[in-house]
């Protein structure tokens, strides 16, 4: 820490020196890392808000198709479970890349994620007919977000023990 701020104290006096007063540098210290995780955690909530809310805007017309009872239903509907989890996998990955102090928030954002899906259905009302079915969709969803983000926490501690 002391030979950081020595390098920081000597660059001043060294550009100040050369440009003689025209530009005048403060020197900086490392946040504190209780203000980074924070904001880094924020910024991934509302990063998975936007992804969940983009995907249901994207997929929302290819819902119908899990209630068929053929195995085009059955594919869909795991294809749905697919695309949640493997969207949680690259945000939970990417958040664990380094140490900080939430270790388990990834499941956090896994359920986040879900939130405008699961409200937008609720809202628009005439997706499911059934309710049995309505339960059945997030049932998946969830089941894939969470193993996305089991296999992101598992992957990014992996890189970041490597890295």
């Amino acid at each position: 820490m002391r030979i950081n701020n020595l390098s920081n104290i000597f660059i001043v006096t060294h550009l100040k020196r050369k440009f003689s007063g025209k530009i005048v540098l403060k020197s900086h210290t490392q946040p504190d890392p209780r203000t980074q995780t924070i904001a880094r955690t924020f910024s991934y909530t509302t990063f998975a808000i936007l992804i969940g809310a983009m995907i249901y805007l994207m997929t929302n017309n290819l819902i119908p198709l899990t209630l068929r009872p053929d195995w085009f239903g059955t594919v869909a509907l795991a294809g749905f479970g697919l695309v949640y989890g493997n969207v949680s996998f690259f945000i939970s990955r990417r958040y664990m890349r380094k140490q900080y102090a939430y270790l388990n928030y990834p499941y956090v954002i896994a359920l986040i994620l879900t939130i405008p899906a699961i409200l937008l259905i609720r809202i628009k009302g005439d997706v499911f007919f059934e309710l049995g079915a309505e339960i059945f969709f997030y049932i998946t969803l969830l089941a894939g977000v969470l193993i996305g983000a089991y296999l992101g926490i598992q992957k990014g501690q992996k890189q970041a023990i490597d890295s």
